[in-house]
């Protein structure tokens, strides 16, 4: 069991020293990011709130048809139809 102790504790100096190492060499960890790395998390980052913003358009709109149905009188009649523009026959020249 010892043993088994004695290689995690090795393995963790490894690390630290490693990290210690990188961390000297290449600087601070904000400063080693690769670009493209920070550009994935941008992207994400739009794209999850231009989710948000189609779930919140969704629910509005949704419930504005659900209001707008409550209000409507439930009597079954056809809705009026709109009225049509005037035709060339009837304008004058």
């Amino acid at each position: 069991m010892s043993r088994h102790e004695d290689q995690a504790m090795l393995e963790a100096v490894r690390t630290h020293r490693d990290r210690l190492l990188a961390a000297f060499v290449f600087g601070r960890l904000g400063s080693r990011r690769v670009a493209s790395t920070l550009v994935n998390r941008l992207l994400v980052g739009v794209v999850l709130a231009a989710v948000a913003c189609a779930a919140c358009a969704g629910v509005a709109f949704t419930m504005n048809v659900i209001q707008q149905q409550a209000k409507a009188p439930s009597s079954g009649s056809t809705p009026t139809s709109m009225s049509q523009p005037p035709g060339p026959e009837s304008s004058v020249l």
